[in-house]
């Protein structure tokens, strides 16, 4: 059975930007994501910190 097209961009929409299970948390300020495939490079991580707000 063939989704309509609202229904793929919904659920492509709802899921997450990284699957949870891959994420490790390095501390408290950094995560690193193990990626399935090879990134550039040949990088199969990827080091995440969070974002800084800073005033305009």
């Amino acid at each position: 059975m063939r989704q309509t097209a609202p229904a793929r961009l919904l659920r492509h929409c709802a899921r997450p930007a990284f699957a949870l299970e891959r994420l490790r948390e390095i501390d408290a300020e950094h995560l690193v994501h193990a990626s399935v495939k090879p990134g550039p490079g040949g990088r199969v991580s990827l080091m995440l910190t969070p974002l800084v707000s800073r005033p305009t």
